[in-house]
């Protein structure tokens, strides 16, 4: 990983885009490909993506593989699936069931068993 956080997130971003662009071409997906038929909700939604998932997630998330314990990192794996489980309940009114919240009860549960016990050492 470059020491700079920023570098490390436009190599995986440089990475990611050229890989997309090559797939693309492959399966011949240029062809019939009409920019201007794509709605102003779809841009603003991968700007969201290339903003937030990309720019600021990755660059947090490389800042921190320099900063913490490797196991403290590591949660974020954990967590990220109960934060879009939470997220699709709250904003979109998904069904939540009995398992699904014990599920991401016990996740949290061993994410700060983890985050303590690594404190303390």
């Amino acid at each position: 990983m470059p020491a700079n956080p920023f570098t490390a997130s436009a190599y995986e971003m440089i990475a990611g885009g050229l890989g997309g662009l090559s797939v693309a071409f492959v399966r011949g997906e240029q062809h019939g490909l009409d920019v201007t038929a794509v709605s102003g909700r779809s841009w603003a939604a991968l700007a969201y993506l290339i903003v937030f998932g990309s720019l600021i997630a990755f660059t947090a998330y490389a800042w921190l593989l320099q900063a913490a314990p490797l196991s403290l990192v590591a949660t974020y794996a954990y967590v990220n699936p109960v934060v879009a489980v939470a997220l699709g309940a709250l904003v979109l009114g998904e069904a939540l069931s009995w398992p699904i919240v014990l599920g991401g009860a016990i996740v949290v549960g061993g994410v700060c068993l983890i985050v303590s016990t690594e404190r303390r050492t």
